[in-house]
């Protein structure tokens, strides 16, 4: 029998999803991968779903198991490609203010060389780019697209009940760490093992 995953980090890029990486591998009850940002929905789609359960085969029977790929949120074939192997599953989506999420991606592109631009130049270049940029593009400069959180949402409402679900402010997750990952862990149906968190933040950069 095949280990798939119980949950999915499905976004948002910029939202914490490494933070929320970091709190939940505290978990003894849950499993998550070393490697964060499998990719297998979105740009590995050459993978076998062998593969893709191989990244589990280390979970304990009473874990529950999950991984955490910001691009699938964004990604327009994932919630399709989700629903198809694994219609049970749940889904978690940090959205940040989407301001403040934009202006992070481009700073972190910058930093990265994924972006030549400066910023103005780069939010008027972003619709060209998407339409003829390819999938490049379609990751590395999707500034404004990615904050358009109702869209992307809405593309997973249409293949998974709301119930499976859970939409969480990241700026909660930052300033109201504990009451705010308790939402996570009873979605998860999952009990709190860890000493109280103090409002951790991971791969934070300038913006």
């Amino acid at each position: 029998t095949m280990r798939l995953p119980d949950f999915i980090g499905i976004g948002t890029q910029k939202g914490g999803t490494t933070t929320l990486h970091h709190m939940l591998s505290r978990q003894n009850d849950v499993y998550l991968p070393r490697q964060k940002e499998l990719q297998f929905f979105s740009s590995k789609q050459e993978k076998s779903v062998e593969w893709y359960s191989n990244q589990f085969e280390n979970a304990r029977a009473n874990q529950t198991c999950g991984e955490i790929t910001p691009y699938y949120m964004f990604h327009k074939d994932c919630p399709r490609r989700i629903g198809k192997l694994i219609p049970t599953i749940k889904l978690i989506a940090l959205v940040r203010n989407p301001i403040e999420r934009t202006l992070s991606q481009y700073f972190h592109a910058k930093r990265l060389g994924f972006e030549d631009l400066d910023l103005m130049p780069a939010l008027e270049a972003e619709k060209a780019r998407m339409m003829n940029g390819g999938e490049y593009s379609y990751q590395k400069h999707s500034y404004v697209s990615r904050s358009k959180y109702n869209e992307q949402l809405l593309r997973f409402e249409k293949y998974f009940p709301k119930e499976q679900l859970l939409i969480i402010k990241s700026e909660d997750l930052f300033s109201n760490s504990n009451s705010t990952f308790r939402k996570v862990l009873d979605f998860l149906e999952v009990e709190k093992q860890t000493a109280e968190v103090t409002n951790i933040r991971e791969n934070t950069g300038e913006k």
